[in-house]
């Protein structure tokens, strides 16, 4: 074998005392703690597996060598084991130590203070989506056979009854992990509990709104919003919330915070989950406020996001959609900017003339194709030129959506590129043209039910 480039050792794919598989995960090794010491290198591995050269991966060879071995720790590291393991196999182990604990009828007080203690374990060693775990390509990866839930861990920490323990993980964990959430069935618990020993920590979580987890919390906050039975503290949590999430939308789509693709965000459910949350607790001044801006915003499109969301939300709200002036107003202003998108219908163009503005580049083959297209009288061009300055035509006349078919006659030298003109752009304003008149009569619909 050549030289050894990397070198891991670690215990994986579990079984406990039962011959039941467990999802621990992949635990570190270090040589020494192997018993005999010269056990991996006097005795044959259970089963070898390799993986050969790639034109890929270059010149590399990888290869497994897998042993069963007993796993021996000592009672008190336990917890620290499983926080190793990763954060998946730690919540698995104190959903276990719960279950233990819920059976228990003698000890339960020392029961309870170990489950406590791990959870905190837990909290201070999360690890954000599992990104260490590792499994071997050559057999299937067991967490991914039984794949473990994260939130569990909520009903867990409910089973001990600690709100502090909830509240460190609302605040500590879920601000810098987006993966974990809030579900529907943990929210009503809490709610049941009161809300006065959980508002802190949410707010603290609100607070610290990042771009990764903004369309997470737009969720937990419509969750929270349209709960029933509620109460004076749910109206001023769900008060508080609207602002924060509100000005982190407003902050996190504006050009200082970076381009609109830096925000991965499904902008039609946004506006869905807003309105639903501020009608149900009654808040129009935040509605009419987030509904106004929104419409302004580049990236709230018409067609795409606000229309699409008005015809859903009609569904949702039924009768209540009547009594919103903010909705209704909203509808009014989609309605008027699509009557003014279907105000003109598109022309066919009576000559050749052609849009011709070439953007990101001026370089003399750019204005030829310029000028062509400007030419009425022109159908055709003919563009002799080597083969790197053709494909550079190719590109711009494919970028800009030139109304021009570009193919390259393969006679003489240098070769010919071939344009000629058509009416793609006018076809295209046409199926925009027909889908506005759709969407018009869809929301004239909706403005007639809302009386």
């Amino acid at each position: 074998m050549g030289e050894i480039y990397d070198y891991s050792l670690t215990a994986n794919h579990w079984s406990n005392r039962h011959g039941k598989k467990v999802s621990f995960g992949k635990i570190p090794l270090e040589e020494n703690e192997i018993v005999p010491p010269d056990a991996l290198t006097e005795t044959d591995p259970s089963r070898e597996d390799f993986e050969g050269y790639t034109v890929n991966a270059g010149m590399t060879l990888e290869r497994w060598y897998h042993r069963a071995a007993i796993i021996l720790w000592p009672r008190s590291r336990q917890f620290q084991v499983w926080c190793d393991a990763g954060t998946d196999a730690a919540i698995a182990g104190l959903s276990q130590m719960v279950a233990k604990f819920k059976k228990t009828k003698k000890g339960r007080e020392e029961r309870l203070v170990e489950c406590r203690q791990f959870a905190a374990t837990i909290i201070e060693t999360w690890r954000s989506g599992q990104t260490d775990y590792y499994w071997d390509s050559s057999e299937p990866d067991p967490m991914k056979l039984s794949p473990m839930d994260r939130e569990s861990i909520w009903m867990a920490l409910a089973e001990l009854g600690e709100p502090r323990l909830i509240g460190r993980v609302i605040e500590e964990v879920m601000v810098k992990d987006q993966s974990l959430s809030l579900s529907t069935t943990f929210l009503r618990w809490m709610s049941k509990q009161g809300w006065s020993d959980f508002i802190p920590s949410l707010i603290s979580m609100f607070t610290q709104t990042k771009k990764e987890t903004l369309g997470r919390n737009v969720v937990i906050f419509r969750t929270i919003a349209t709960m029933r039975n509620q109460s004076g503290e749910h109206k001023m949590l769900c008060n508080q919330l609207a602002a924060m999430i509100i000005e982190a939308i407003e902050q996190m789509d504006s050009p200082q915070h970076g381009s609109r693709n830096a925000l991965k965000l499904d902008r039609k459910e946004v506006i869905i989950d807003m309105v639903r949350a501020c009608d149900a607790f009654g808040d129009s001044k935040l509605l009419r406020r987030f509904l106004t801006w929104q419409m302004d915003h580049p990236c709230y499109e018409l067609i795409a996001t606000n229309v699409p969301a008005a015809i859903e939300l009609v569904t949702i709200l039924k009768e209540q959609a009547k009594k919103n002036r903010p909705f209704r107003n909203w509808i009014k202003a989609i309605l008027q900017e699509l009557r003014s998108r279907t105000r003109t219908a598109p022309v066919k163009p009576k000559n050749w003339k052609r849009h011709s503005k070439i953007t990101n580049c001026k370089c003399a083959d750019c204005q030829r194709l310029s000028t062509f297209l400007a030419d009425p009288t022109q159908p055709e061009a003919r563009f002799p030129m080597a083969k790197l300055r053709r494909q550079h035509l190719h590109g711009i006349i494919d970028r800009n959506q030139c109304d021009c078919t570009h193919e390259t006659l393969r006679v003489g030298s240098p070769q010919v590129l071939v344009c000629k003109k058509t009416t793609g752009s006018y076809e295209r304003a046409c199926k925009v043209y027909d889908q506005d008149l759709k969407h018009l009569a869809a929301i004239q619909k909706i403005e007639a039910s809302l009386g």
